[in-house]
């Protein structure tokens, strides 16, 4: 819940800080940073459980190093596939 409420805050605080200094220094209004922030700050704030399930099931299924699967077996299928070789 801590991790949920700090990662949620600090984008939120991206967004407000992307507005205003937009705002400030004569730039447009409607910085595509801010609201692109403000997106992921919703994002994981409604989603967080949905986000946390997917790291532990990759954290499972890894043996704790998220990406080893998926890039060994990206190496079987190239090696299946002949490219691993020179020309």
């Amino acid at each position: 819940m801590i991790a949920r409420v700090l990662v949620t805050l600090v984008l939120t605080l991206l967004g407000i800080y992307a507005f205003c200094d937009d705002a400030v220094s004569g730039g447009h209004f409607l910085n595509p940073f801010a609201i692109m922030f403000l997106l992921l700050a919703g994002l994981i704030w409604f989603r967080w459980s949905l986000i946390r399930e997917g790291l532990r099931l990759s954290k499972d299924q890894t043996g704790g190093i998220p990406g080893l699967q998926v890039d060994s077996a990206v190496l079987r299928g190239l090696k299946r596939l002949g490219r691993g070789r020179r020309p």
